[in-house]
């Protein structure tokens, strides 16, 4: 009798705290616990390994999760171990991958290259590229291609520079030197 002024416990064996009943326990050693004729809640008489979470049967182990600080579902910098369902489900706060190029802006998560367009005309200011994070669609005066560099990128009719005379007087007829 492991409690002989206690009539409800008699018996004693070595046991695992599991406060959540999934089998996986809190240390991965046993302690004595002194009991009556079953084991008690909270307990096993086995453990299939150390819990991440003892207060969540969902929850067991740890895996490796970047961090979503913006909630957008897109996360940033390096890999962190977080207790969770399984490898594939991160927890609220985390995402499987570390693609978001604002990691304070829930509104902002992809990057890519974009041209300068403002009046949309199809021509860019720049033979180059920007890099540019963005969300649902691309920013207002990008776009992802060019037909070639913008002379005015404030008039969607002008994109090219041409040659004239000068015409001084108005009459419609120039001279002088290119």
């Amino acid at each position: 009798d492991c409690a002989p002024a206690d009539n409800a416990k008699w018996q004693s064996a070595l046991l695992f705290v599991d406060s959540d009943g999934d089998g996986y326990t809190t240390s991965s050693t046993a302690t004595s616990v002194c009991y009556g004729a079953s084991i008690p809640a909270g307990y096993s008489v086995s453990s299939l390994g150390v819990d991440c979470n003892d207060a969540d049967n969902t929850k067991h182990a740890s895996f490796d999760f970047y961090a979503d600080t913006d909630n957008d579902g897109f996360g940033a910098g390096s890999l962190v171990s977080v207790c969770a369902v399984n490898s594939s489900t991160p927890p609220a706060g985390y995402s499987s991958n570390n693609t978001d190029c604002a990691p304070s802006d829930n509104t902002k998560w992809r990057t890519a290259d974009l041209y300068t367009d403002a009046d949309g005309d199809g021509y860019a200011t720049s033979a180059t590229p920007l890099a540019t994070c963005y969300g649902v669609s691309s920013p207002a005066g990008t776009s992802v291609s060019s037909s070639g560099l913008d002379c005015d990128d404030t008039d969607n009719t002008k994109h090219a520079s041409f040659d004239f005379y000068a015409d001084t007087d108005g009459d419609g007829f120039g001279f002088g030197s290119l």
